[in-house]
């Protein structure tokens, strides 16, 4: 069965169940359940993560004083692989080359980033759990969502997990290794 945690809350205008930042957009506040609720979810992980993203600027957010990059790097200190689809592009360059330069630093390569434009958000990890984000826009309408809400999805059933587990390795088996990209990238700019 499947299973959702949402958490509905206002601030300002932008209506959230759950959430995610989007530095863009001022009025859309971040709140993955709570992004202390989001460090200690990945935290968990025993082998392995596998994110699908936009641009991964996920890393950027942080709860108190932690970041979720710092989580990032104690998962490679314990050797749990970190694989991303995302966007490389001028956009995302930045958050792609920061990422990636945890392999050096660390002198592992846990992290693999593939270019991959496509429209899911969420994670798997250890292939037991999935957090899926759905973003529901306004339209305008009337008597319609007035204001941004996000949808946070946690997935335990292991058919789910493992259906959503091929379906990003048959992605990001079949797209662009982040460093190709960027070296191209870098001919461009």
């Amino acid at each position: 069965p499947l299973s959702y945690n949402w958490q509905l809350g206002a601030v300002g205008d932008a209506l959230i169940l759950c959430g995610d930042v989007d530095d863009r957009h001022p009025n859309i506040v971040s709140c993955f359940l709570n992004i202390t609720e989001f460090i200690e979810f990945l935290s968990q992980a025993q082998q392995q993560v596998l994110f699908f993203s936009g641009n991964l600027s996920f890393i950027n957010l942080k709860s108190h004083d932690k970041l979720i990059l710092e989580v990032l790097e104690d998962l490679i200190k314990r050797n749990v692989q970190v694989k991303t689809l995302s966007r490389v592009d001028v956009v995302s360059k930045e958050n792609v080359e920061t990422l990636l330069s945890l392999n050096f630093k660390h002198g592992k390569e846990q992290i693999d980033i593939r270019h991959r434009e496509q429209p899911i958000r969420g994670l798997i990890i250890d292939n037991n759990i999935c957090r899926l984000k759905e973003i529901k826009e306004p339209t305008g309408r009337t008597r319609e969502l007035t204001t941004t809400m996000f949808l946070h999805y946690t997935i335990n059933d292991k058919e789910w997990v493992a259906w959503l587990s091929r379906l990003f390795w048959r992605m990001f088996n079949n797209s662009i290794i982040a460093r190709k990209r960027l070296e191209e990238l870098k001919k461009i700019h």
